[in-house]
């Protein structure tokens, strides 16, 4: 009795902390079975690196957009 006296009291006591820490646990647990360990699993796991998960604003920026115009008039030249 004075060991389940002691628990409650150490529970009450945290009880804030301790449903932030099994927040925390439990999204992290998910992100390693849902997407850490299937990754793993594949023939060739070292591609779940190749791509950045948060893209920066400027990854197309350098991307073809449109057809190429060339200019007119050069062709006249040749």
């Amino acid at each position: 009795m004075f060991h389940i006296g002691i628990l409650a009291s150490i529970c009450v006591c945290f009880q804030p902390l301790l449903f932030d820490v099994l927040v925390y646990m439990s999204g992290g647990v998910g992100f390693l079975v849902h997407y850490v360990i299937p990754h793993l699993r594949k023939e060739m796991p070292w591609l779940c690196c190749s791509h950045p998960l948060l893209r920066s604003r400027e990854r197309g920026q350098f991307e073809v957009k449109g057809l190429y115009h060339p200019l007119y008039g050069i062709h006249l030249l040749f």
